[in-house]
């Protein structure tokens, strides 16, 4: 806030087709840009190696954890 007694009006936006044509085209870009960064976490090709297997937990051996009550 100010102490200004001027206040002045915001500026007002004219909404033309350019702006809409640019926003659309911004956001496709942008669209694009998340599309292929996302892709390198989700690669579509098949895996050159089988996954690991896990193998089994045993028994549990802290005594304690066997007394929740699930």
């Amino acid at each position: 806030m100010t102490d200004s007694p001027d206040r002045t009006e915001p500026v007002r936006v004219e909404v033309t087709t350019r702006f809409i044509t640019d926003t659309a085209a911004k956001q496709r870009a942008y669209e694009a840009r998340r599309r292929m960064w996302t892709a390198a976490f989700h690669p579509s090709e098949p895996r050159a190696q089988a996954l690991a297997v896990s193998r089994r937990r045993g028994k549990i051996h802290d005594q304690r954890q066997g007394k929740f009550d699930l």
